[in-house]
Parts: C-alpha cells; sequence; structure tokens
C-alpha cells in the first residue's frame, strides 16, 4: 500500500515541470518544519552550535527552516530526476 502511494505521489510529480515541483517541495519543507515540532527545536539547537553567528533563536530558526525548504526542492529533483534531460540537470 505504501509503495502504491509512493509511486502514485511520485506521477503526480511528474505531472508538474520543474519549477512547479520545486516550489512544492520548498512548500512541503516548510510545512514539515513548522509541523515537528521535535525536530525542529533539535535543527534550530544543531544551527546555533554550529554556527557562531546563528547565536539568536531567529537567525537560527531561518536557517534551520530555509534548510527544510532547500530539503524539499532536492527530494523533488530527485523525484524528477528520471525525466529530465542531462542538460536540464546540468543547470539545476
Amino acid at each position: 500500500m505504501e509503495l502504491a502511494a509512493v509511486k502514485l505521489a511520485k506521477g503526480l510529480v511528474w505531472l508538474l515541470p520543474l519549477s512547479a515541483a520545486r516550489g512544492l517541495g520548498a512548500l512541503l519543507g516548510w510545512k514539515a518544519y513548522r509541523i515537528f515540532g521535535i525536530r525542529r527545536r533539535v535543527a534550530v539547537d544543531n544551527v546555533k552550535q554550529s554556527l557562531p553567528y546563528a547565536n539568536s533563536s531567529d537567525i537560527a530558526d531561518r536557517i534551520a527552516c530555509v534548510s527544510y525548504m532547500n530539503l524539499g526542492r532536492s527530494m523533488m529533483e530527485f523525484v524528477s530526476m528520471e525525466r529530465l534531460s542531462a542538460e536540464t540537470v546540468r543547470g539545476i
């Protein structure tokens, strides 16, 4: 059942232009960041520990959120990879 859901989601992503798929990925990353509180706290704490200039919670929160959004974009690019030309992949 899970495999069928993944294949359906992949098929739906393939219907989108790459720019729309990447935008959807960013939105899903943002939503995941907002929904999963425990992961959000860990991500913000990790940013604070690893980047000395991100010692304020606002800066660390923004960096962590943007990282989740980028992960969402990357996931959509990965799902779309099979249908993209080599030239398009080089441009990503």
